[in-house]
């Protein structure tokens, strides 16, 4: 066998020596090249890419930092995950411009899905934080004071974006806040990642309604209300101020000008009222959302050449709705004896309350106005030293029909001052037969008699209310009191004054 040459041999060693070196030399290369890529910052998203892939997303999360909003937790976050990353087709990562690192967007299929912060260290890269892209997002504007919370977590001011004030446009006039600061503060809630339950708390801490619309707001009720300009309008006892007033228009009640008020702002259950310039309450009426005073239209009956005063204005002849009204309270007295007044009828139309009437003589003497809330009826009442000259004849003719009862008195004697043919004559015809109010008794007498109210219809013609206590002494230890009140209703004929009528009040006992 030929022997190799020795230069032949020495070659086969060098190539052998070189090829060893060759090959340690490759290992080495890719070795590095291996940390090269993985210490690039799309070797570090390769890594990420293939835990995402894995599934495991409690273990995910827990290795990493997420910027998430005060309202979420890890399990939010998992959920997310899970969701976003179910049954994904593709899973890329695309670079996007970052002036502080590296940034990186993580899509499944389509929908970017995370935002990825690499920070650069010694050694490659390594996760500074991730974010959640997430399109949820809740914008609301409250005013300055309330409170806003978001799964019932009180949302901080540093979700405040900016505040709206006077000045600025978007800014609503609100009677909530009439006597607050006219800010409202606008909150832009972004970040979340579910649909979030979102409550508003008014300044005294009360939860107020909500709705939907182009934003998410504070649903406010709005009232428009016509009153009076003297009026005053109060939402739950807080006067509204003037700078609700919007306009200003004209009543069918003649001489009325209202002031249209707009109030928008109202939170929660509310109560309303409108006082005038006495504070006295109004009635009133509302009709889709919008108060008015209740018009009122209202009677007054007045002695024929009366003067009829309403609210402080005489009423001239054009508010006349009709004459020769009779007087109620004389219906039973014949005109064969008398010469019986009527009433000139008025009719006023007032707003919200029924209006204050003085009627006076043709001597300027306010008579006595009885009223309810349809109509007002004056009296025929003189100056009590008018009065004072016909009380002796009332008190006579009381004290005459008392012991006429008592039997102290006999119909002989009381005809006297009776027409026969009237029907008072015919009730005291009555009374004779009865005697309803005898008992034997050894005397009488009259005490705390009091006299008012005198009516003069005419002069021959009148009307007196008249109270005493009819005493009647049965024995000297047996005294019966009994407590009288009435109306008598005399005319001066022939000399003398007649019984016309009598009414037995309503405290009388007898």
């Amino acid at each position: 066998m030929r022997k190799i040459p020795l230069f032949y041999r020495i070659l086969l060693i060098v190539i052998g020596v070189l090829v060893f070196f060759i090959c340690v030399s490759l290992i080495y290369l890719w070795d590095w090249l291996k940390d090269y890529q993985e210490g690039l910052p799309v070797g570090r998203m390769d890594e990420l890419v293939k835990e995402i892939k894995a599934g495991d997303f409690n273990d995910f999360v827990s290795r990493y930092d997420f910027y998430i909003t005060d309202f979420e937790d890890k399990e939010n976050v998992i959920n997310y995950l899970e969701e976003n990353f179910k049954d994904v087709k593709k899973l890329t990562y695309k670079k996007m411009y970052s002036r502080t690192g590296e940034r990186f967007s993580i899509y499944a299929d389509e929908k970017a899905v995370l935002t990825v912060n690499l920070k650069k260290q010694k050694k490659g890269y390594t996760v500074s934080h991730l974010l959640l892209n997430t399109e949820i997002g809740i914008d609301i504007k409250v005013p300055k004071g309330f409170t806003v919370y978001l799964n019932d977590i009180e949302v901080s001011k540093k979700w405040v974006d900016h505040e709206i004030g006077e000045e600025d446009a978007g800014f609503e006039n609100l009677f909530c806040m009439q006597d607050k600061d006219k800010v409202f503060e606008h909150y832009s809630i972004l970040g979340l990642l579910r649909e979030s339950h979102v409550r508003v708390c008014d300044y005294d801490g009360r939860e107020v309604p909500l709705v939907l619309g182009d934003e998410l707001r504070v649903s406010y009720k709005k009232v428009t209300f016509l009153v009076p300009e003297d009026n005053a309008v109060y939402i739950n006892d807080k006067k509204v101020d003037s700078s609700f007033i919007t306009d200003t228009v004209e009543s069918d009640v003649e001489g009325v000008t209202l002031n249209k008020y707009a109030v928008d702002g109202i939170l929660n259950d509310f109560e309303y009222c409108v006082r005038d310039e006495k504070d006295r309450d109004m009635l009133l009426e509302e009709e889709n959302d919008t108060v008015c005073l209740k018009k009122i239209k209202y009677l007054i009956d007045a002695p024929q050449g009366f003067d009829v005063y309403v609210n402080g204005k005489k009423l001239d002849r054009k508010y006349l709705k009709e004459t020769g009204v009779e007087v109620d309270e004389l219906k039973y007295i014949p005109e064969k004896y008398v010469e019986k007044p009527t009433y000139d009828r008025y009719e006023v139309a007032v707003l919200g309350i029924v209006p204050e009437v003085v009627v006076k003589n043709n001597d300027g003497f306010e008579v006595t106005t009885k009223t309810d809330n349809e109509k007002a009826v004056a009296g025929f009442q003189v100056p009590e030293n008018v009065a004072q000259e016909y009380y002796p004849i009332v008190e006579e003719r009381a004290f005459m029909h008392a012991k006429f009862v008592a039997n102290d008195l006999k119909m002989a004697q009381l005809s006297k001052v009776l027409k026969t043919d009237t029907q008072v004559y015919v009730v005291y015809k009555d009374l004779e037969t009865q005697q309803w109010m005898y008992t034997d008794h050894i005397g009488y007498e009259f005490e705390n008699v009091k006299m008012g109210n005198l009516q003069m219809y005419n002069e021959n013609f009148i009307s007196c209310d008249i109270s005493f206590d009819h005493i009647i002494i049965k024995t000297e230890k047996e005294v019966f009191t009994f407590p009288s009140n009435f109306t008598f209703y005399l005319a001066y004929l022939d000399n003398e004054w007649y019984i016309m009528d009598v009414i037995i009040n309503s405290s009388a006992s007898a």
